[in-house]
């Protein structure tokens, strides 16, 4: 669902004459659909119009100061075979966040990728949002540890302003998340406080992360491959300790174990009983080894995932992907464009893209455009950026450095700057 059939069902659901309970699931299930959205790269209404949306699902924002906690339950998928009681903890840990977090403004709480929950604080004044004192996430883990009976980590962002910014606070508390085995036994982790003490934040860009989850989608091994190489060449390239490395390894697994637990299976059918993965990593020796590890582990996942469920939708977004591909140069690529040449139906090719893939084609064909651009401008011998555009698809080169400008947040011209 992108934001404009988003907005369509927002509209389409204030129309409809239907049970009350009825209402209220849907309306839940639109509120985290519209949340996961403020959270990613895909955001392109403008504040005005995210807030008409987010008081309709019954959200009052009344300032843009915001800053984004995420919480995980660790060992998560070694703990919780089935996804049915993965949800179940979720939702516990998720109440008690709500009672938990007392703030001046809004305390969001909503289910994110990769079992993980998301808090998104909004503060009502400007000396609460610089003040604010995340020992109250110390006493979450407290008491989740007290009543529950297992432990979490909690990531978190920094203070940010406006709606655009939110992401950008939600990958800082993801990074935070992904330092938690370098951090010896600290449950709130502040992303600050790491660039602070000059840690080495930021591992591996989220286009990588992105990349793979979007290759176990569509069982692509190939594509797999290559962004794991990417993962390697960067670890050399930075030189990271064992400790960093490990925290990768370790960021990877749980990338393939949220994975088989979204898709509604249990880890031990896909790797059996004796399946150690957080064990395996530690005794990894080489980063040769350690590849060909990940390579199997991740063919793994999509053998059991092609024996048991082939499906055309798969077939179609793989031929949609390899059409884009192949096509990019062409600035009239559209979906109109390869619906027909994929022979499908665009409504039915929007549907089953964004269900397979998480994203809308043309969302998607922006995304491989300038991750191309970014390629381009950090080789060697670069290209002059009008060059770069029309490689990409741009015929427009003060266009293309626009639509660069929103999707990096710095211009071609910097990105090369601060690149090379």
């Amino acid at each position: 669902m992108g934001l404009v059939l988003l907005a369509a069902n927002l509209s389409i659901f204030y129309l409809q004459n239907t049970e009350k309970e009825t209402r209220k699931d849907e309306l839940e299930l639109i509120k985290e659909r519209l949340l996961n959205i403020l959270i990613s790269n895909e955001l392109i209404l403008s504040d005005d119009e995210m807030n008409a949306h987010l008081n309709r699902v019954g959200i009052s924002i009344r300032s843009p100061l915001f800053q984004v906690a995420v919480v995980e339950i660790d060992k998560l998928h070694q703990t919780l075979s089935k996804a049915s009681e993965s949800l179940l903890w979720q939702f516990a840990v998720s109440n008690i966040l709500n009672e938990i977090i007392t703030i001046n403004g809004n305390n969001i709480v909503f289910n994110g990728t990769e079992g993980r929950i998301i808090s998104i604080l909004q503060f009502d004044n400007e000396e609460d949002w610089a003040k604010f004192n995340v020992d109250q996430f110390q006493r979450l883990y407290e008491v989740v540890t007290k009543y529950l009976k297992f432990t979490i980590t909690v990531g978190v962002g920094r203070p940010v302003r406006g709606f655009k910014a939110v992401h950008s606070s939600y990958i800082d508390a993801v990074i935070s998340i992904q330092n938690k085995f370098i951090m010896n036994d600290a449950k709130v982790i502040e992303y600050t406080r790491l660039e602070s003490n000059g840690m080495n934040v930021g591992f591996y860009p989220r286009e990588i992360h992105e990349n793979l989850l979007q290759g176990l989608k569509l069982n692509d091994l190939k594509r797999i491959n290559e962004e794991l190489s990417n993962v390697f060449a960067l670890i050399k390239e930075r030189r990271l300790s064992a400790d960093y490395t490990l925290t990768i390894f370790v960021g990877l697994v749980s990338l393939c174990l949220s994975h088989i637990t979204e898709l509604g299976k249990s880890i031990e059918d896909v790797f059996g009983k004796e399946f150690s993965p957080y064990a395996e990593v530690r005794k990894l020796k080489s980063m040769e080894s350690s590849f060909i590890w990940f390579s199997d582990l991740f063919e793994q996942i999509i053998q059991y995932s092609t024996a048991n469920k082939l499906t055309k939708s798969k077939i179609l977004v793989k031929k949609v992907m390899d059409y884009i591909e192949n096509n990019l140069q062409n600035n009239e690529l559209d979906l109109e464009m390869i619906s027909k040449n994929v022979f499908v139906n665009s409504s039915y090719l929007t549907k089953t893209f964004k269900k397979e893939v998480g994203l809308t084609v043309t969302n998607y064909i922006t995304s491989i455009r300038m991750q191309r651009a970014k390629k381009l401008l950090t080789a060697d011998n670069a290209f002059a950026i009008s060059r770069i555009a029309e490689i990409v698809g741009y015929s427009d080169v003060s266009y293309f450095s626009k639509s660069f400008k929103k999707y990096t947040g710095v211009s071609p011209s910097e990105y090369e700057n601060v690149h090379k």
